[in-house]
């Protein structure tokens, strides 16, 4: 993969740390209706969503829609806690995907990153 959005979530990183992250993901597509991450699952994958949205429910009540630069999956990787919420494509999406190991360890290696993260956190209740 080469490169992470310029836009959204991220957007704030340096060149060094996009540079990091992109190379430690893969790209995938899923159709509209696929469930990326489901409430409750254990936390194997982080992702970034490319193109496409997404909506996000916890405890069967939409909570918010996230579109292209948004990242998915990370509250649970770094918590190694089960899932707080689903995450189900509305569109059909294209996300960057990297593993929960590869993301703790961008995380222990990035201070901005960990700090861009816990920030992204904190806004969602995490």
């Amino acid at each position: 993969m080469s490169d992470l959005p310029t836009t959204g979530t991220l957007a704030e990183l340096d060149d060094e740390v996009k540079t990091a992250m992109a190379a430690m993901m893969r790209v995938e597509e899923h159709p509209v209706g696929t469930p990326l991450v489901i409430e409750g699952d254990a936390p194997t994958k982080f992702y970034v969503l490319l193109d496409g949205h997404v909506t996000v429910h916890r405890a069967g009540s939409h909570v918010q829609d996230l579109g292209p630069g948004e990242v998915i999956g990370e509250l649970g990787v770094i918590s190694m806690r089960p899932r707080k919420a689903t995450v189900i494509a509305t569109t059909d999406v294209k996300v960057a995907v990297a593993m929960g190991w590869d993301l703790r360890q961008a995380i222990d290696e990035q201070p901005a990153l960990r700090a861009r993260l816990d920030e992204l956190a904190a806004q969602r209740g995490g």
